[in-house]
């Protein structure tokens, strides 16, 4: 999946430039590579990322990512644990 970062990336970035008050740069890309390559190697790390292949024309169509994170517990969930889409 690490493999696959900068596919990733380009999907972001496709995601970005269909928002209304999004900016075209991706001079950020740079910096955020190597981070999410690192975060996506994590076999077991609290980020992941699922793709849908576009074999026919090459790269990826398709992107959902998530991450879990820890918050003190409550009531509704004693172990504390919330998951946040990307």
């Amino acid at each position: 999946m690490a493999d696959d970062a900068e596919e990733v990336l380009r999907l972001r970035q496709v995601m970005i430039d269909s928002m209304a008050r999004s900016s075209p740069a991706t001079d950020w890309h740079a910096d955020a590579l190597p981070v999410l390559r690192a975060k996506l190697a994590e076999p077991d790390g609290p980020f992941a990322a699922f793709v849908v292949d576009r074999p026919e024309r090459g790269g990826l169509a398709a992107l959902v990512a998530g991450s879990i994170e820890y918050r003190i517990g409550g009531a509704h969930d004693p172990h504390g644990t919330d998951g946040y889409r990307a």
